[in-house]
C-alpha cells in the first residue's frame, strides 16, 4: 500500500503500471498527484460529536450512536447493525452517507486520528456520533474509501503524531487535522486505488473465513 500513495505504482484507466517516482509514465492517462491540505478538501466546517448522558442509552432508542469502540473494532467502513441506540429530545448532529468519522483522543498517541467512513445507511437509520470524534465531509473531488486507506500510511501517522498534543491521553483538535496533508490524484484514479484496495480486502477476508471453516471441520474429526 505504501508504493500506491508514494506514486511507485500508478493506476490509468487499462490498468496498474509501475514507475519510478517522479518519472513520466506512458501507460497512465491520469493526471500528476497534488498535495493539499485537508482544510482544502473539505465542504463543510468539520463538526465534534454529541455528548451523551448514560440516561440516554435506551434499548428502544430512536437514534444510534457511533462509539469509540465501534471505531476502533472497525477496520475500513462502519458496521451500523451493532451500534447501541439512544433517545434524545433536541436536535442532533446526524451522520450522512459517506461521511468520515476520526477519533480525537485516544490513550495511545498512535490511536488518535483513526479514520472509518460510513459506507451504508438505511432510509430509517438515524445515526449520530459521540463527542471525542470528528466528522469529515469531503467535497466531491474526494473518494472517502482513498482518504481512509490514506490514513493506515505511515505518511498519516507521522503527520497525526506530530499534530498531535500528549498529556495523559493524545488528542488532536480541528484546527490540527485540518493541517494535514493528502497526497491527492484526480478522483477516478482515487476510485480505482480505493477499489483495488478493497478488492484485495475482501479476499483475504474469504480467506479468514474459509481457514476458521476448516480450523472447526478439523476439530470436528478429532
Amino acid at each position: 500500500m505504501q508504493k500506491i500513495f508514494s506514486q511507485e505504482i500508478r493506476f490509468s484507466p487499462k490498468g496498474i503500471s509501475s514507475q519510478a517516482q517522479g518519472e513520466a509514465d506512458e501507460g497512465s492517462e491520469f493526471c500528476d498527484w497534488e498535495e493539499k491540505k485537508l482544510k482544502h478538501l473539505i465542504r463543510e466546517k468539520i463538526n465534534n460529536g454529541e455528548t451523551i448522558l448514560k440516561e440516554e442509552f435506551k434499548i428502544n432508542g430512536h437514534i444510534k450512536i457511533v462509539q469509540l469502540n465501534d471505531l476502533f473494532s472497525s477496520n475500513l467502513t462502519l458496521n451500523t447493525q451493532k451500534l447501541e441506540r439512544i433517545s434524545k429530545n433536541k436536535k442532533i448532529k446526524l451522520l450522512l452517507l459517506n461521511d468520515v468519522i476520526i477519533n480525537r483522543v485516544s490513550i495511545k498517541p498512535s490511536g488518535v486520528g483513526k479514520a472509518i467512513v460510513i459506507n451504508s445507511i438505511s432510509d430509517n437509520e438515524l445515526i449520530t456520533f459521540e463527542s471525542n470524534m470528528f466528522c469529515i465531509r469531503f467535497k466531491h473531488n474526494v473518494n472517502e474509501l482513498y482518504f481512509v486507506y490514506y490514513s493506515n500510511t505511515q505518511n498519516y501517522l507521522k503527520q497525526k503524531l506530530a499534530l498531535a498534543k500528549v498529556t495523559n491521553q493524545a488528542s488532536l483538535s480541528q484546527s490540527d487535522i485540518n493541517f494535514i496533508n493528502v497526497p491527492l490524484p484526480c478522483i477516478e484514479e482515487q476510485t480505482k486505488i480505493a477499489n483495488f484496495l478493497s478488492s484485495i480486502d475482501e479476499k483475504i477476508e474469504q480467506i479468514q473465513k474459509q481457514l476458521e471453516q476448516t480450523k472447526e471441520f478439523k476439530k470436528a474429526l478429532l
